[in-house]
């Protein structure tokens, strides 16, 4: 009788770092100068205040002063930009753009403007507008390094991963700080693609230049898993824990490696682990079932399966597990009930067909077990053949 044993590393992704956010106000700051006055406060005065609120993250006291600022230089271009910025802070994206654009206005050769508009624009879901604000930026400012990195990863969103990985290296050649990230991200879209070797060294800089970064160690682990580079990947998995004990997926990616490497007992204790840390983890229910299945202990294989359904009731492989663990229990209406369960949510499911037509061979109902064998070889099973050579003559 076949179980099954998918194990589901690929449906983990690579996931990548996020925009880069930091607003530049230091260059503010630098860009203000002093005015000497007698009476009353001028514009420069108004939006030294509005940097000082808005480092004290009193965003819309920020917006106050910025707007006094404003009231009295009506074509304060770097006023305006701030003021975005201040919106943005407080989550007004139509608002921010607005302001991004009257300083573009104002001040044409404005590239960090048109780099924060992109932002805004990206938080709006205006992707081809974010693109745009980034080419612009880098049109007027060609080393600018987070407009590069930005610009990635809007390429990444529109599909253009051949244009983001071309960005994030000049991200890197401009500032050398982009090291930290912007080879994860260029692990992460080579991991996509299957180029795991590739994945690997990307992932491996990554570390050497954030070596506490978890997430690195993580995806470089499923790049060795891939490659079936077993020991590499356990190494990876266990640094992965070591930096993120509640990690829930790097001891459940441990679990599935150790299954390779034999050690099945210790699989079933990343698996427990995996449920600790969240319990309503089908898959780690289902592989330690998987994983009890493999030592003969069916009765507690069938309580993590059936564990696994509760959480997601169309789980096709966690039927056809169950039913070859009650199989072995001689459970046979239990077991064909079960197969039949797996065909119901999964119709071309060629080992549950199997499966349920060597249960009805014994259940002596030889017409249905014929047709069982038949749909399993239609859909990929090739030993049914042998079974309709010696049953269904």
């Amino acid at each position: 009788m076949s179980a099954v044993f998918p194990y589901f590393v690929n449906d983990f992704k690579a996931t990548k770092m996020k925009r880069n956010i930091v607003f530049y106000l230091l260059w503010l700051f630098n860009s203000v100068f002093s005015l000497s006055v007698t009476c009353g406060q001028t514009s420069v005065d108004y939006y030294n205040n509005g940097i000082t609120k808005y480092m004290a993250k009193d965003y819309a006291g920020a917006v106050a002063e910025y707007d006094k600022a404003i009231a009295i230089d009506a074509k304060y271009a770097m006023a305006y930009h701030n003021r975005g910025l201040a919106k943005y802070k407080l989550k007004d994206y139509n608002a921010a753009v607005a302001d991004y654009t009257l300083a573009v206005e104002y001040k044409p050769e404005y590239a960090m403007a048109y780099f924060n508009r992109g932002l805004a624009r990206y938080n709006l879901g205006d992707y081809d507008g974010e693109l745009a604000d980034y080419n612009k930026a880098i049109e007027l400012d060609p080393k600018f390094a987070s407009a590069y990195y930005n610009r990635a990863l809007a390429k990444e969103n529109l599909k253009d991963s051949d244009g983001a990985l071309d960005d994030y290296n000049k991200a890197i050649e401009f500032d050398p700080k982009y090291s930290k990230t912007a080879y994860y991200n260029i692990g992460a879209i080579k991991y996509s693609r299957q180029d795991f070797l590739g994945a690997i060294k990307s992932f491996t800089v990554a570390i050497e230049n954030s070596p506490k970064d978890a997430r690195s160690y993580f995806n470089r682990g499923l790049a060795h898993y891939e490659l079936g580079a077993y020991v590499d990947a356990k190494a990876d998995f266990t640094k992965t824990v070591e930096l993120d004990p509640q990690k829930a997926e790097a001891f459940y990616c441990r679990g599935l490696t150790k299954v390779f490497m034999e050690d099945i007992q210790g699989a079933i204790a990343d698996y427990t682990k995996t449920i600790e840390i969240n319990p309503r983890h089908e898959k780690a229910y289902y592989s330690r079932g998987s994983a009890k299945q493999e030592l003969k202990d069916h009765e507690e294989a069938i309580s993590d399966f059936s564990a696994a359904l509760a959480i997601n009731p169309n789980y096709a492989e966690a039927y056809n597990n169950r039913g070859t663990a009650k199989y072995n229990l001689r459970d046979l209406k239990g077991a064909e009930e079960d197969y039949s369960l797996a065909i119901e949510k999964k119709s071309r499911y060629a080992m549950a067909y199997y499966n349920r037509g060597l249960v009805r061979i014994e259940l002596k109902q030889q017409e249905a077990a014929c047709l069982d064998f038949k749909n399993a070889l239609e859909f990929g099973e090739a030993a049914a053949k042998n079974q309709l050579s010696q049953h269904c003559k």
